[in-house]
């Protein structure tokens, strides 16, 4: 990652969209959060994924990489 380069909220939405949609398909519906999503992320930011099911056993949280932005997915039940 570039060290002036951060994310638009546009964009970040979009890599957002792009991972619920692969990674979580069974779930309800996620948020995205967080300081990109508020136009104040900077390089070192990370999309900031909440994901809702309508059950799961426990929750849990990873943090991975697509491309070159960080996620932080919280995943949990209603």
């Amino acid at each position: 990652m570039a060290d002036c380069y951060s994310s638009s909220p546009a964009e970040a939405l979009a890599t957002a969209t792009s991972v619920f949609r692969e990674r979580y398909e069974a779930a309800s519906f996620a948020y995205v959060a967080g300081s990109i999503m508020r136009g104040e992320g900077t390089y070192l930011s990370d999309i900031d994924l909440v994901v809702i099911y309508d059950h799961r056993e426990a929750a849990y949280r990873e943090s991975f990489v697509v491309g070159d932005m960080p996620i932080e997915a919280i995943v949990h039940d209603r």
